[in-house]
């Protein structure tokens, strides 16, 4: 029998139950309760965390298949699916398609183009970068006005933060309503990572246990993890950091647009709630081509899509 991803979930069909009830019979002697050993709970799975997709489907592409050779099914996104990039359409398919398997949370470009779509703002009244504006402004218009609907409806649903576990916080963040503490968002250490970390405990009303504190926004992979002796900087280079059930604050970098200086890598992580780890991920797609269909349908091109990618 198999679940609706396709694969066996264990579970026998009638003939395999009949066969098992002959077997037990034909041994009067023994006590299945003494013999059986107790089920045995299915291994976590890991689950993908992304976060500023920024309509790069060729970043995304390598992304999934990354992830489809994990055999990870669940993806927490932490906002930006759109802005930046010349794909939005594909990306947006993307999501669309996997909505059920994903868990989501807004990002500041998400919502400047919600915001434009339903008369909220101009586009050069947002405040955001002028090649940020000019990118806004072509996505909308490359789509057509049953897509660009489609995907509105979508964008304008997602919460700014979720908990898709009990010690799990996502947030994007790039909004006024959330205590981001001033200036996280521009320079990324302990301190402020420690700061920042305590204030959306109190915003999330999670006052003691655990805490996991995932974002996104910066383009550039952290994490900070609260051990014996204050927060620490684990580093976030490619590679497995045990978080020993600490609290933690990361962020996976960006699949779409990196801002890490002379690395354009599609960047992601992957959790593993059994062993309680983060896997820092970086691979490699063609990030120039990326920038050619930028200028191919009048889109700036940033900096990430101009740098070869080595490795």
């Amino acid at each position: 029998m198999t679940d609706g991803n396709g694969e066996s979930n264990g579970a026998a069909g009638p003939e395999g139950a009949e066969s098992a009830g002959h077997s037990a019979a034909a041994s009067e002697s023994s006590t299945p309760e003494a013999n059986e050993s107790p089920p045995t709970a299915a291994p976590a799975r890991p689950i993908g965390i992304v976060s500023d997709l920024h309509a790069n489907a060729a970043a995304l592409l390598a992304v999934q298949r990354d992830m489809r050779k994990r055999r990870i099914r669940e993806v927490w996104c932490l906002g930006d699916l759109v802005g930046y990039g010349p794909h939005v359409s594909a990306v947006m398919s993307v999501i669309l398609r996997n909505r059920s398997r994903w868990t989501h949370v807004a990002g500041n470009h998400d919502d400047y183009i919600v915001r434009v779509h339903r008369g909220e703002a101009e586009v050069d009244d947002l405040k955001a970068s002028r090649n940020a504006r000019a990118a806004i402004r072509r996505q909308m218009e490359m789509l057509d006005a049953e897509e660009l609907e489609r995907i509105v409806v979508f964008l304008e649903g997602l919460p700014k933060t979720a908990m898709p576990r009990d010690d799990v916080l996502l947030v994007h963040p790039k909004d006024a309503s959330l205590p981001i503490y001033p200036g996280s968002d521009l320079v990324e250490n302990h301190i402020l990572g420690r700061q920042e970390h305590q204030a959306m405990r109190a915003y999330a009303e999670v006052p003691e246990g655990r805490l996991i504190v995932l974002r996104g926004h910066t383009h550039r992979p952290v994490c900070f993890i609260k051990g014996d002796d204050g927060w620490y900087d684990a580093g976030a280079e490619a590679g497995v950091i045990a978080l020993d059930g600490r609290d933690a604050w990361i962020n996976p970098g960006s699949v779409g647009e990196s801002r890490v200086k002379g690395d354009p890598r599609a960047f992601y992580a992957v959790y593993d709630p059994g062993a309680d780890t983060v896997e820092f991920v970086r691979l490699p797609y063609r990030a120039e081509a990326v920038g050619r269909e930028c200028e191919r349908v009048d889109i700036p091109v940033r900096p990430a899509w101009r740098t070869p990618v080595s490795a």
